[in-house]
């Protein structure tokens, strides 16, 4: 298992925020989610305001058979200069969904709270 990054109240809110996700969120659209005729596009904030935004997507387009789940991760290199960590976490049949995708954004809650950028400043970078 990875380590979180984030502990105590920050950790919390973001458990609270997966699971409110997964419950009023996911679970109404897996219907939506198994017809490919549908576009489909959730995602999760996991981040209190203030902090570098973490979230989880779940994304697939009209006519698609495939649906994908990202996690996206925002921190500066310097204050006012945002980058954003993007990675697919991985994708399955429209048809598994309902399956398969509850375990899949485990998966990806548990990468996400765990990735840091290498530096929190480029400061760090320059000696």
């Amino acid at each position: 298992m990875v380590a979180a990054t984030y502990h105590g109240p920050v950790y919390d809110f973001a458990t609270r925020a997966f699971e409110d996700f997964r419950e009023n969120s996911l679970t109404p659209a897996l219907p939506q989610i198994g017809d490919p005729t549908n576009q489909v596009y959730l995602f999760c904030h996991l981040m209190p305001d203030g902090l570098y935004g973490r979230r989880l997507m779940v994304v697939s387009e009209p006519g698609e058979d495939l649906v994908r789940v990202y996690v996206e991760a925002s921190y500066d290199l310097f204050e006012g200069d945002t980058h954003y960590h993007v990675r697919r976490i991985g994708d399955m049949p429209r048809n598994r969904a309902a399956q398969d995708l509850p375990g899949l954004l485990q998966t990806a809650f548990t990468e996400l709270m765990a990735w840091n950028s290498s530096h929190q400043s480029i400061w760090e970078e320059i000696s």
